[in-house]
């Protein structure tokens, strides 16, 4: 059967030829049809995730645009109208103007007497609490808006990420709401508003009643039922912003401003702010700053700054 094989093969073998070659060819043809096939697909599919990403990106930035500003509508629709009267409460229970008021229209009714000399001087006080008030009104309100912003968006941030996360874990939420400190934040908002109210505003009282009456010392012949001009305004807010800052330096404004030492001293750590020997050695190492001559020949290797002969020798060979 061999033979007959090997007969039958030397007897067409162009006809063989032409067959193999043939079957390579198209063999050939089918394997880079696949290859550019898979190698089509493969570019179909990374330019189909490109897209995907791109658009869940933007989807993403946008989720995060509409729930930071949604955080800032309650900020200001909801959360700032439901603290203005508590702002308003204590300011008029700091600086309180009902006893002056009283005494003048008792005064006017002729139920306790006034000299004109003790109404002017109660007309003077009622002008410069009264003006004192509502500077002081004007400033803790923008200071109480600005922590409430930074404080909410915070918040806001931990809740984001939180449903972050429990969409993308199809087990279950991976941490409570207590875990990731959304109570903790809550109440740190609740007590900064108090820290304010209680804190922040008493201190701004007293600086700003002390500018006030420096910037009404201008005004004191003025008769008090004359005209106050915008120019004459502006001079007195000038006046009273000048002495305002004037007597406060770099750092009591932050006192008067921050809530309190303990939140500073978290926000300005030790170790880039060292405040006492042991920390100051961590934030300055004595390999850069040496401070001993053990240590300074650490940071001056004798090779390149030679302090003596033999050092000398080595650094400037012969």
């Amino acid at each position: 059967m061999w033979s007959r094989f090997s007969r039958l093969s030397r007897r067409n073998k162009a006809l063989i030829g032409v067959a193999t070659g043939a079957a390579s060819v198209c063999a050939y043809s089918a394997v880079q049809r696949l290859v550019e096939y898979y190698r089509e697909s493969e570019r179909v599919v990374a330019q189909y995730q490109d897209q995907r990403r791109i658009f869940e990106e933007k989807q993403a930035d946008e989720n995060v645009r509409n729930h930071f500003n949604s955080i800032q509508k309650i900020s200001d629709n909801t959360t700032m109208p439901s603290i203005l009267p508590h702002i308003r409460d204590r300011l008029f229970k700091l600086i309180d103007i009902s006893d002056l008021t009283g005494r003048l229209m008792r005064a006017k009714t002729s139920e306790e007497p006034l000299s004109a000399t003790e109404k002017y001087g109660l007309w003077e006080e009622l002008k410069i609490l009264s003006f004192t008030r509502t500077c002081t009104a004007a400033i803790a309100v923008s200071l109480l808006d600005l922590f409430l912003r930074v404080q909410l968006n915070i918040v806001g941030r931990y809740l984001y990420l939180d449903s972050a996360l429990e969409i993308q874990q199809d087990i279950g939420p991976a941490l409570s709401k207590e875990c990731q400190g959304i109570e903790i934040l809550l109440e740190l908002v609740r007590q900064s508003v108090e820290e304010v109210l209680n804190g922040s505003v008493p201190r701004l009282t007293a600086p700003l009643c002390s500018a006030c009456c420096f910037g009404f010392a201008d005004y004191v012949q003025t008769p008090l039922n004359s005209r106050f001009t915008q120019e004459q305004l502006q001079h007195l807010l000038t006046q009273m912003h000048d002495t305002f800052w004037s007597k406060t330096t770099q750092s009591s404004w932050r006192e008067l401003l921050l809530p309190d030492e303990v939140e500073r001293v978290r926000w300005r750590p030790a170790k880039y702010h060292p405040t006492n020997e042991v920390e100051r050695v961590r934030w300055r190492p004595a390999k850069y700053h040496p401070s001993n001559e053990v240590e300074r020949v650490r940071w001056r290797p004798a090779k390149y700054h030679p302090s003596n002969e033999v050092e000398r020798v080595r650094w400037r060979p012969a």
